[in-house]
């Protein structure tokens, strides 16, 4: 992964006199200005924002002629209907709509259609539902209905007046009537990135004045639950709105103190990582209304009963979740990555309620489109989220000949296909990509702000950063760049994914979720940190968290102990006994194999030093854009070192995988050709298998092996780990091979099983097998080696192509 600093572009000069005039750190001071405040008026103003920073609602087009037309349906006592999607967004601007036209004397129905039997948006479906049990005179969307030109023009036909508030994306053909949308460019709105709520809450004060007030916690609540930019009138409403938090309702007071959530000190990352889940929760699950509910209702007893509703539906929804997050990486399974510049996966069985999540994970790992669909009776129902540098909305725009419902925002859409169009629509999105896209941008990069000495991390700067709150989208918490040789890396006691990364002594840094990186900060003799300060708010000690770590390839020291066994790797395989196909190359390595003229596709396997350091010195590094280090489960397909590799997870994923080191058994690359269509190169086959000459496998050194397994059962980063927590509680007069040896074996009788849940492997002693260890294939195996006999009998036809002498 590349580290990139983001071009600011600010004047020096410019910053060091703010700086000076606001007593504020010339770092901060340079990403306020580079962010639009490039005068003292507007950095004022960002600093605290007053209501300047609210625009007049009545700019936005449509606006005069919604108040009017409201001021006429309450006259003649119409019958109207708030319409809202099923997110936080919907159900807070149909809170707010609600509420605004309770306190105009109307008392409008509301529907929130059911993401399993409605599909998303106003939909003819719907309209019909509509009309039968609410025949209203006027629906009014909220957070929905810009792209619905034809529903509207059918609600009409009934009778049904259709007045549309949205903030997602303006398409070529709108809706006739009322249409509210900040992003129109026929008006002289000055802000564009409201969302649906923040809408909602302009309509608000356009009919009730300064009493609109009171809802700016419930706008404030979706405009960082919707990811919008926190910039200009957003940051204003998420502001004041946490100013006014004890005017929230009743419900949502209670929700906090469920969640413990400080109503006075809560924060950006409260709303978006513990209430936003939970309300977003229902929706997802089928029944938006229990979070809407909690919005509307007094009664502390329907209160609790909401919550306890909305809790068990993120229960749901989590473990959900997880099952179509395995499946999509077993339906990835035998996938070449490297030839395709989407992931497109369906299912039947896909609850489609979570399928937008189970996305944005996949996109964090493997940094290219994703779409997931759920079949739902002959229609595919689909969530898609994109990278920053590919806009999925016009992306899908495209297409409109095979798409029956497209919307959203350039990251992230919803869309619905026929089955039969689906082969199509993979065709077309990979075309798409191909022709407007380089390679290059799916090589994974991570932007930071500032570069940074340890020495000028000081409770100053921390104090500085917090000038910038409310961070999130648009306006991110400041980026730190730190490169360092001075750490030290532990696992946190109750959660061993999570580890405390300590900085010349001098900061502290929680790295989350880093077990994928465990290995590599284990070897690395310096480290690149990407991280954001913070500040603890009991004790003001600086401290922060680790948003990306990188490790040159040339900076680790793969080999520094003999805990790798790449060749006893190999032996798992010797059963395989169909034939090898490979080509050999230059043993001197000089060959076009190194020569890298794009980022995808290439697989480089090194098992010693001398291969390691040819590897650095002979490639171009800068499109290699992942190391894996001792796993073999990097299946991205970009380009990648595989050193030692413990799997062979990763060969599908590639077109070529070039061995730079002997490879023992023509069995381990029939094992390969079994799982892959990629070009097999190698510098060698050969059965050198003098290291397990002084290899103790007697049943009395194996018998020892299990019993200090099963004394240290339970959970470990990784194999290392628990060999070396042996080593810390006890004398052993066995070495790591023998010990790897016997952990392979006792894999195999299935007496122990090492499962990786959660990111780390749980290690289980299986009592109830009874299994003699001359049942072992691999066993066996490695008793032969020690007489030679397998490699005498090596008689194994492979298919070899002519080497290469370049």
């Amino acid at each position: 992964m590349k580290f990139i600093k983001k071009n600011l572009n600010v004047s020096k000069s410019l910053v060091n006199q703010y700086a000076t005039e606001f007593n504020i750190s010339p770092v901060i001071m340079e990403l306020i200005i580079a962010r639009g405040n490039d005068s003292k008026e507007k950095i004022v103003e960002f600093l605290n924002p007053t209501k300047k920073s609210f625009h007049n609602p009545f700019l936005l087009k449509g606006m005069s002629e919604f108040v009017e037309r409201i001021k006429k349906a309450i006259e003649k006592k119409e019958n109207i209907l708030v319409f809202g999607d099923y997110d936080v967004d919907g159900i807070n601007a149909t809170a707010i709509m609600l509420k605004t036209l309770k306190i105009l004397g109307i008392s409008a129905n509301f529907y929130l259609p059911n993401r399993y039997f409605d599909g998303y948006g106003l939909t003819i479906g719907v309209i019909d539902k509509i009309k039968k049990k609410h025949n209203p005179n006027i629906i009014i969307t909220v957070d929905c209905g810009i792209s619905c030109y034809q529903e509207v023009a059918y609600a009409k036909s009934l009778g049904i007046e259709v007045i549309i508030t949205d903030h997602h994306e303006i398409p070529k053909i709108i809706p006739e009537g009322i249409v509210i949308n900040a992003k129109r460019t026929d008006q002289s709105y000055p802000f564009k990135e409201l969302c649906g709520t923040g809408l909602a809450y302009k309509i608000s004060q356009a009919l009730l004045g300064q009493q609109a007030e009171e809802f700016l916690p419930i706008a404030c609540i979706a405009t960082i639950s919707d990811i919008v930019p926190l910039v200009g009138e957003n940051r204003a409403i998420v502001i004041h709105g946490f100013k006014k938090f004890n005017l929230l309702p009743k419900g949502i007071k209670e929700m906090f103190s469920v969640l413990k959530i400080n109503l006075n000190k809560c924060t950006v990352n409260d709303i978006s990582f513990k209430l936003a889940p939970k309300l977003n929760a229902s929706g997802r699950m089928g029944d938006a209304k229990d979070s809407l509910y909690l919005y509307l209702t007094e009664n502390l007893q329907n209160i609790k009963f909401l919550i306890n509703k909305i809790l068990n539906h993120n229960i749901k929804r989590q473990d959900l979740c997880c099952l179509v997050e395995r499946d999509c990486e077993i339906g990835l399974y035998g996938l070449n990555l490297s030839e395709t510049p989407s992931i497109i996966l369906s299912s039947k069985g896909w609850d489609q309620g979570i399928l937008g999540i189970v996305c944005a994970k996949l996109v964090a790992k493997y940094n290219r489109p994703v779409f997931l669909f759920s079949e739902v009776n002959g229609l595919l129902k689909g969530a898609a989220r994109s990278i920053p540098a590919i806009n999925i909305h016009k992306l899908l725009s495209s297409m409109p000949d095979i798409l029956e419902t497209y919307g959203g925002h350039p990251i992230a859409a919803g869309l619905t296909l026929k089955v039969e169009n689906y082969d199509t629509f993979i065709k077309k999105t990979n075309e798409y990509l191909a022709e407007h896209h380089a390679d290059e941008i799916f090589s994974p990069e991570e932007e930071y702000d500032i570069p940074i000495l340890i020495n000028e991390v000081t409770p100053k700067l921390a104090k500085d950063v917090l000038k910038l709150e409310p961070c999130g989208c648009g306006n991110n918490s400041p980026r730190f760049y730190l490169k360092t040789k001075d750490f030290k890396f532990s696992s946190l006691k109750n959660y061993i994914n999570h580890c405390n990364i300590k900085i010349a002594q001098k900061l502290n840094l929680i790295y989350f979720n880093y077990l994928e990186n465990y290995n590599k900060l284990k070897k690395a003799r310096n480290i690149d940190l990407i991280f954001e300060l913070q500040t603890d708010k009991i004790t003001s000690i600086v401290n922060g968290i680790v948003k990306s770590v990188e490790i040159d390839i040339k900076e680790l020291n793969p080999f520094s102990q003999n805990y790798v066994i790449p060749e006893l790797e190999q032996l798992r395989y010797l059963k395989i006994k169909t034939p090898a196909t490979f080509s050999y190359f230059d043993q001197h390595f000089k060959s076009d194999l190194f020569e890298l003229n794009n980022y995808f596709g290439t697989a480089y396997v090194v098992n010693s030093n001398k291969s390691f350091n040819f590897i650095k010195n002979n490639i171009n590094l800068e499109k290699i854009g992942a190391i894996d280090l001792y796993g073999g489960c990097e299946n991205s397909g970009i380009n990648c070192v595989f050193i030692c590799p413990s799997s062979l997870n990763f060969v599908q994923s590639y077109k070529r995988i070039v061995f730079l080191d002997n490879v023992i058994h023509r069995s381990y690359i029939a094992n390969i050709n079994q799982h892959s269509e990629a070009e097999i190169f190698v510098n060698n086959v050969q059965n050198k298998l003098s290291i397990f000459n002084t290899l103790n496998n007697s049943r009395e050194n194996f018998g020892k092996i299990f019993k200090d397994l099963e004394k240290f059962e339970g959970c470990y980063i990784s194999l290392r780990d628990c060999f070396e927590k042996i080593l810390k509680h006890r004398k052993i007069n066995y070495t790591y091979m023998e010990f790897y040896s016997a952990f392979l074996v006792f894999i195999e009788l299935k007496i122990i099983s090492f499962i990786k849940e959660n990111g780390t492997y749980n290690l289980r002693i299986n009592k109830n097998v009874k299994s003699q260890l001359g049942e072992s294939n691999l066993y066996r195996a490695i008793d032969e080696l020690k007489y030679g006999i397998i490699a005498k009998r090596d008689n194994y036809k492979s298919k070899i192509k002519k080497p290469e002498n370049k």
